[in-house]
């Protein structure tokens, strides 16, 4: 579960060193100009990141979840980020190139996932390129599970009386067949 408020806390990645596991790389963060996550009560800085938290500063989309910590001050620590099932690097952009590793000496963000499994990026104002939330946003909707949008479908009489079943999406209090491509009003 998500701090309260969710963490997204801008963070400068340096030091990369990738390991003997081609899905790990070790980085050290630290906060950018000594800037915090403030919130109305509190702050949230680099002693408040943990285990299982995920991170990205690349605009391809590349992810990774932070598999341990070390040194952990209030304006930096070092960490060990995953690239969760070589994901990363199966959609590398650069044919083999990079790997699909973090950026060496470049901004990013840590962020939690909310409830659903998707990034709460409610505080990335300092975006890395334009396309920069929607990569990190589009590869943990990659993931998700097909849509649970009510079942197999709405059953109601067809044209020629006989039960179709069509999917549960309405729009307003109509309903579309897409095997027959008629549209219906939903009886009450």
């Amino acid at each position: 579960m998500p701090l309260s408020p969710p963490l997204c806390l801008n963070v400068y990645y340096s030091n990369l060193q990738g390991t003997a596991d081609p899905n790990l790389y070790s980085v050290t963060f630290s906060l950018i100009g000594g800037t915090p996550q403030y919130y109305l009560t509190g702050q949230y800085d680099c002693t408040t990141i943990a285990i299982g938290m995920w991170t990205g500063n690349s605009p391809s989309g590349y992810v990774f979840r932070i598999h341990s910590i070390s040194n952990q001050t209030v304006n930096s620590c070092e960490v060990v980020l995953e690239d969760v099932n070589g994901f990363n690097a199966v959609i590398d952009t650069s044919q083999g190139f990079s790997g699909g590793g973090p950026n060496d000496q470049s901004p990013g963000y840590v962020y939690e996932l909310n409830a659903n499994g998707l990034p709460v990026l409610t505080a990335a104002d300092n975006i890395i390129s334009i396309t920069w939330t929607d990569a990190q946003l589009g590869r943990f909707l990659y993931h998700q599970p097909a849509g649970s949008g009510g079942g197999a479908g709405t059953q109601i009489t067809g044209d020629n009386g006989a039960p179709t079943m069509i999917p549960t999406s309405a729009v307003g209090d109509f309903y579309i067949d897409y095997a027959t491509g008629n549209m219906y009003r939903r009886s009450a």
